[in-house]
């Protein structure tokens, strides 16, 4: 039913709806109806903002592949690296911090390598 009425697949409906009631802690039974099809229409938001402190002091922001891209671009970050990491490795790294999705600054800068691995945090 609500798949007809928001002109959405069933399977993001059922996606959205299951993030509004386990993910949020909403209760659906006491939205109202146009409150619940507001609720499945917005597509969330589904970039993880994080922030990395640079070696000399200068700081990145960005989401994952975004910040991932520009510090393999950057020919400058990548020779400064003391270990160098590729896409794969820091993404794998990100997800292995006991605090993500929301990082500290010090695991964001071990995951994209710029700690050496000992300092691990």
């Amino acid at each position: 039913m609500f798949a007809r009425l928001t002109e959405l697949p069933r399977a993001t409906v059922l996606h959205r709806y299951h993030a509004l009631v386990t993910r949020y802690g909403m209760d659906a039974r006491p939205l109202s109806r146009a409150r619940l099809l507001r609720g499945l229409r917005r597509r969330r938001r589904r970039e993880i903002p994080l922030r990395l402190v640079l070696p000399g002091g200068r700081v990145l922001r960005g989401g994952v592949r975004g910040l991932i891209r520009r510090v393999l671009n950057d020919a400058a970050l990548a020779g400064g690296r003391p270990e160098p990491l590729g896409c794969s490795a820091i993404r794998a790294r990100l997800r292995r911090l006991p605090d993500w999705p929301r990082p500290d600054e010090a695991g964001i800068a071990w995951a994209f390598g710029f700690r050496p691995a000992g300092n691990r945090p």
